[in-house]
């Protein structure tokens, strides 16, 4: 995507915020609320300020505030976003939203990205808190836009003269997401191949064929021989009693 094609639709989605809800916290930036002392008789600037945002090219947040204490009357851009474009909605009770986008990411590792301009109502001052933050960064040379994580938050606010102390937020803080270490992979066992059985031999019969066939001419032979003795015997065992008759 073509860098002008690419801010022509974060553009859009700046200016849809006007309509629209806002993203979530993804970042690698800091984000702050200036503490100012100011009087019911005079507007306060509360600056939005921005550390390790260099490189940056586009970030949008809410912002809130006790609306029964001081009453929001204007923004200003501050030194951060000079250049580029921005949106903010500010006809929401007790709170803001604001987005902002530049095509080449910013040349500044902090600095004011946002002043919002605060009447107090009462003494008590207020609390103004940012949430919902979300925020990437441009790499010119690979082309590619990626988020980044949020690592500090500091709200701030309005208290009134030297002694005050800006209340707790009526807001509930936000806790900006933390990135999940990705786990490390796990080595797949390799394949142990399995042992083949041997086949059991066949004991080798012919060894036994040629000594029991010999045993048997021995066995055939001696009976053979044995039959003619006792016959040669009876024989002679006849004409010796022919001869003494």
């Amino acid at each position: 995507m073509t860098r002008g094609r690419k801010l022509l639709v974060t553009a859009a989605a700046v200016f849809g915020l006007m309509l629209s809800g806002i993203s979530l916290a993804d970042g690698g930036i800091g984000i702050s609320v200036q503490e100012v002392m100011g009087t019911q008789d005079e507007t306060v600037d509360v600056g939005i300020m921005l550390t390790g945002c260099r490189g940056m090219d586009s970030i949008q947040f809410a912002v809130s505030f006790d609306q029964e204490a001081v009453k929001l009357v204007g923004t200003t851009m501050g030194d951060l976003s000079e250049e580029g474009l921005h949106a903010a909605n500010t006809r929401l009770e007790g709170r803001m939203l604001f987005a902002y986008a530049c095509a080449e990411g910013l040349q500044k590792d902090s600095g004011c990205i946002l002043v919002l301009q605060f009447q107090p109502l009462t003494q008590t001052g207020s609390a103004v808190t940012v949430s919902d933050v979300s925020a990437s960064v441009y790499d010119p040379e690979t082309d590619v836009q990626s988020k980044i994580y949020i690592t500090s938050v500091e709200d701030g606010g309005v208290y009134l003269g030297e002694d005050g102390a800006v209340p707790e937020a009526v807001a509930t803080p936000w806790i900006p997401e933390t990135p999940t270490p990705s786990p490390a992979p796990t080595a797949e066992p390799s394949a142990v191949p399995s042992p083949v059985p041997e086949e059991p031999q066949q004991p080798d019969t012919n060894k036994y064929r040629v000594p029991a066939l010999i045993c048997c001419i021995i066995a055939v032979v001696a009976i053979i021989v044995g039959a003619v003795l006792i016959i040669s015997r009876k024989k002679t065992d006849s004409e010796d009693n022919a001869d003494q008759d």
